[in-house]
């Protein structure tokens, strides 16, 4: 009959059956001297108020790694806690957790966690705790949707299913968060109090008893208001395993996997002397690396350098503040003898003298003192020179605090300069500005940007490839450059067939450069360069007179002569022309674009026509008016990324193998919409997405959320920056109030009960609300509100006063601070966390509202009526009750 409680998916089934099995520390591959003991057990006292209450316990790296002990990055499915990754939205601040800044497009389980510890100023090692005891998601590789439903079990009570408006991994963490702040702040709400002795239940059956529990602190108050049984002594005499028939194991087992993971939930978690290379406070996310009694702050872009020199000690926020400040820590250092030292990548480079450190950024005098110690705790990389290298192609020389790409080392080198080069990762040196790039001859560079752009360096000029010139051999790239490099170059013509110095012409031939009677070619456009830039290049023999040249791939020939061009459809036809022109019969190749770019010619060129009219050649310009074949010209632009090419011809082939390349889609107004990983749900409004809190509010507004349509990640990256919450049915059309009751927009009846509720509307469009039903028979007319639990609230300057027995209505003088201002009641308790939005609205400072006779209630004070709003609405307004006296 007690099976329900050894059940996963309930709060009483806090591992139980085979799920206990797990817990065992060697299954769970943890390295601890030794597992807990039953006999520190301490039932008014599971853990310290500062162990609890710690939300610096650990940040999100910290958490990853912790995860990837029981699961391997990559291995089981997308939910399990080390792979998984979901939507978050933002939540405002409120009296129990700070403010939430949410992710749409995903974060993974580690960072939410972690920012959930230090938002609601809960202990990342409890939460973890409570993922593991409520759905053994900690080391489950495989779990269901479910069990991330109810991840911490919040909303998830003994005696019924789970609540669906909690569900979700986000809701989850974050609700348990707030509720076990919310037990702080209410500590006589709930059947636990703290410093006081209360009788705490073995079971869920009654049947099973109960003991005198002296409760020490307000975290283990809070751990029994949310799960409220002991383990009695068979639980505890088989620590790992199942007790009898009476047994719950929820808190046992709290207290015995923190002890087994975390040790001793009693210990102080931070020492109060910084003894660590790296310190930081237990107030702030800023890092520090502590050398000779000083600290040296460590920008956020340096943190990942500086892992091997181990975890942060957390110390109390005072002590951080107390010690001196040094200069910030940079990619340069001195150590104890002054001398300067490279850092990166958790390496260290020797720098020859204080000449280079500044080269590379920081004057030895303005750099940060880095212990010997600390740098031998680094991978020891050697010497760092001048002239650095990235795996991806680019070289640097770094000079004058800047980073100046250099297009050939061999052209410096035969100029005297040491080239001796230092491989260092990509990105590397991206902290430095980029300077003006060393100048290169006959060069051929490869935008690193855009990896089929290519062009030829002449000096401090730069001429790029076109038309297929870069097809041919001696245009192979022998550089890599960034296009902010190469836009610091003179941009001189583009080169693609036809090259001009002024005096000589050439063009582009699949051996090198022909020189060319300027006369041949007439008024084709011709690239201007300066005569390095032929002589850095191969070279042909010259081409006089009339000739014929014919396009790379091509089979047609084309006799250029006198500045116009005669398409021949094959080399045989061309050259039976040429010999009776008595020209040369060889075929030149070169670029299409150059063929297409000659004009064509317009008379027959036959000079024999007149004395042999039968022996002119059929092929003529007649034959083949339309000498330029412009859709193979137009199919190989050797310019332009292949992937440009196959996303015009086949969009949905493009989109699969190359998800960057995403389109955006159109979206409707008042569309449903859910991303790709359905890990919530938005609204379109406008040229923002509004996030909808819970099915409930979707339910008061009349939104169907049972089929919303999914749209793709660039979509939603479309909207980065404007995207808003929906926590409430409270909205604003067009200057008016409503709230949104069983699918409509119910407006107040006058303006003195809306400033009764003080509710914080959120502005809607236009368009939006016109897609929405505005009740015409409705109206919230009265200012006595009833909850879920049957309890009458009177809504006063935008709090909820509890009316006892049939206390009649106050006169709306809009005074909050006339209603005491005492704890909450336990069934506001039981609604605050319905959805986690602020608990005190901005309005409060606001001027009061409007009285009586200015505008009087509607509300017959003989037989007053209340309405029941939504809990989403009623469980962020504050509450007080009414207080008499003798």
């Amino acid at each position: 009959m007690l099976r329900r409680i050894l059940s996963l998916l309930t709060i009483a089934a806090l591992a139980a059956g085979g799920f206990i099995a797990l817990q065992s520390t060697s299954l769970l591959g943890l390295n601890k001297a030794e597992a807990a003991d039953a006999s520190a057990f301490r039932p008014g006292n599971l853990i310290s108020d500062e162990n609890f209450y710690n939300g610096n316990a650990m940040d999100h790296h910290q958490i990853y790694a912790f995860l990837s002990e029981f699961v391997a990055p990559g291995t089981g499915s997308s939910n399990a806690l080390v792979n998984y990754v979901q939507s978050t939205p933002s939540m405002p601040a409120n009296g129990y957790c700070d403010a939430y800044q949410g992710v749409p497009w995903g974060e993974n389980a580690s960072q939410i966690i972690d920012k959930v510890g230090k938002a609601c100023h809960i202990s990342q090692k409890a939460l973890l705790v409570l993922l593991q005891k409520e759905q053994s998601l900690v080391s489950d590789a495989w779990p269901s949707n479910r069990q991330l439903t109810a991840a911490t079990g919040f909303g998830c009570p003994d005696t019924a299913p789970c609540d669906s408006s909690y569900g979700g991994f986000f809701y989850q963490v974050y609700n348990a968060g707030r509720q076990i702040q919310y037990y702080k702040a209410n500590p006589y709400e709930f059947n636990h109090i703290p410093f006081q002795t209360n009788n705490v239940l073995y079971n869920p059956d009654y049947g099973c008893g109960s003991s005198p529990v002296y409760i020490e602190n307000y975290a283990t108050a809070a751990l029994y208001n949310y799960t409220p049984y002991q383990p009695n002594q068979a639980a505890l005499n088989n620590l790992y395993g199942e007790g009898d028939g009476c047994s719950a194991y929820g808190n046992r087992n709290f207290w015995r996997m923190y002890t087994d993971w975390f040790g001793d939930p009693h210990n102080a978690p931070a020492a109060q002397e910084p003894n660590a290379d790296l310190i930081k406070g237990d107030k702030s996310d800023d890092i520090f690396l502590y050398a000779g009694g000083t600290r040296y702050y460590i920008p956020a872009n340096l943190a990942d350098d500086l892992t091997k020199l181990g975890k942060p000690q957390v110390l109390p926020q005072t002590k951080v503040n107390s010690l001196p400040w040094g200069a910030w820590v940079s990619n340069v250092v001195v150590n104890d003898r002054q001398q300067p030292r490279f850092i990166s990548n958790n390496g260290t480079w020797a720098l020859a003298h204080c000449q280079m450190a500044e080269d590379y950024g920081t004057p030895c005098n303005k750099a940060a003192h880095m212990q010997d110690s600390q740098l031998n705790k680094l991978d020891q990389k050697g010497i760092l020179t001048s002239f650095v290298k990235q795996p991806n192609g680019l070289i640097y020389l770094v000079q004058s605090g800047t980073k100046r790409e250099v297009p050939s080392l061999d052209q410096l080198k035969g100029m005297g300069f040491d080239t001796t080069t230092t491989t260092l990762p990509d990105g590397t040196l991206d902290y430095l500005p980029t300077g003006d790039p060393v100048a290169g001859w006959g060069v051929i560079t490869t935008d690193l940007n855009q990896k089929a752009n290519r062009a030829v360096l002449d000096g401090y000029q730069t001429h790029p490839l076109g038309g297929g010139a870069a097809k041919f051999s001696y245009f192979a790239s022998t550089a890599t450059m960034t296009s902010e490099s190469l836009g610091k170059f003179d941009q001189g013509d583009t080169v693609t067939g036809l090259v001009s110095t002024g005096d000589k012409s050439y063009i582009l031939t699949d051996k090198g450069l022909a020189e060319v009677d300027p006369k041949a070619y007439g008024a084709t456009p011709a690239a201007k360069v300066r005569t390095s830039f032929v002589n850095n290049l191969p070279s042909v023999k010259p081409i006089t007179g009339a000739h014929l040249i014919k396009g790379d791939g091509r089979t047609e020939v084309v006799l250029v002569d006198n500045g116009t061009r005669t398409v021949f459809p094959n080399a045989e036809a061309a050259q039976q022309e040429a010999t009776k022109r008595g020209i040369s019969t060889a075929i030149t190749v070169t670029t299409t674009a150059l063929v297409d770019s000659i004009p064509t010619a317009t008379a027959k060129p036959t000079p024999t026509a007149t004395a042999a009219p039968n022996a002119t050649p059929t092929p003529t310009t007649t034959a083949t008016p339309s000498a330029t074949p412009s859709a193979t010209a137009t199919a190989k632009p050797s310019t332009t990324p292949a992937a440009t090419g196959t996303s015009t011809a086949e969009p949905s082939a493009s989109a699969s193998t190359a998800p960057s390349a995403q389109a955006v889609e159109q979206l409707a107004e008042g569309e449903v919409i859910t991303n790709e990983d359905g890990t919530g749900t938005w609204i379109v409004d406008g040229d923002r997405l509004l996030q909808i809190a819970t099915p409930a509010v979707a339910q008061d507004l009349g939104l169907e959320l049972s089929a919303p349509r999914t749209v793709n990640d660039a979509t939603f990256a479309s909207f980065k920056g404007r995207f808003e919450p929906l926590y409430t049915s409270a909205v604003r059309c067009d200057g008016k109030t409503f709230v949104g009751l069983d699918g409509e927009l119910v407006p107040f009846a006058n303006t003195t009960i809306e400033q009764a509720y003080k509710l914080n509307h959120v502005d809607i469009s236009n368009a939006l609300c016109d897609k929405l039903v505005i009740s015409t028979t409705r109206s919230i007319d009265t200012t006595r509100v009833e909850s879920a639990s049957g309890k009458i609230y009177e809504a006063v300057n935008g709090q909820l006063r509890e009316l006892l027995n049939d206390e009649p209505l106050a006169a709306h003088e809009g005074d909050a601070s006339a209603a005491p201002t005492a704890t909450a009641t336990a069934t506001a308790a039981a609604t605050a966390t319905a959805t986690p939005t602020a608990s005190a609205t901005p309005s409060l400072s606001a001027s009061p509202a409007p009285t009586a006779p200015a505008e009087p209630a509607p509300a017959d004070p003989a037989t007053p009526k209340a309405i029941r709003l939504p809990a989403a609405i009623t469980s962020i307004m504050p509450k007080t009750s009414t207080t008499t006296t003798n």
